[in-house]
């Protein structure tokens, strides 16, 4: 085997180095979910809120606006008994620098921006994650009904799709501007 050649035993460490190359260092990724607004989901306020009861994701500025969202809140609505915490992993996500450049290039490719370059338009998303195990044997014992005390998960990025402009108001868009973030 030539020095240049690696062997498939060396892949692990070889997919290590390189997450740790493009990572946003820890520092960086607390600063940035730091920054990170959450907003009631139907007047877009970011202060005074309240989490959801149940599933402790949600957040409502009132008791009236949590009212007005229930109607789609309870499809999503479910109490997590986890000791994942559904808001930092988006928080995690939204922070980090290697993932929003990779949304970019979703969002290029999904508007066709190559072609049809459009800088004063704002555009939106909708971004399909999961918490998948990351052992395989993990995945069989779960869909063959045996408990499972602790499994170790990994986000899967399951779909992008491209919504239309009426999911995206100018106060989340002038958010997105003013802070160089456009992800967050």
């Amino acid at each position: 085997m030539s020095s240049n050649t690696r062997s498939v035993g060396d892949l692990p460490a070889v997919i290590t180095k390189y997450h740790q190359s493009v990572a946003t260092p820890s520092k960086d990724m607390r600063a940035i979910r730091a920054l990170s607004h959450e907003l009631c989901p139907i007047c877009l306020k970011h202060t005074g809120l309240r989490r959801c009861a149940k599933c402790k994701h949600t957040s409502y500025c009132s008791t009236k606006c949590q009212k007005s969202d229930w109607p789609s809140h309870k499809i999503a609505c479910l109490k997590i008994d986890s000791s994942l915490s559904l808001s930092k992993v988006s928080n995690t996500l939204r922070a980090s620098l290697y993932l929003g450049r990779q949304l970019q290039g979703c969002f290029v490719l999904a508007y066709d921006l190559l072609r049809n370059q459009q800088l004063d338009k704002p555009f939106a998303a909708r971004l399909d994650i999961g918490v998948e195990p990351v052992k395989l044997r993990d995945v069989v014992e779960i869909y063959g009904g045996r408990p499972v005390e602790k499994v170790q998960g990994i986000v899967q990025v399951n779909a992008f799709t491209p919504l239309p402009n009426r999911y995206l108001t100018e106060t989340i868009w002038l958010c997105g501007v003013t802070t160089g973030r456009p992800w967050l």
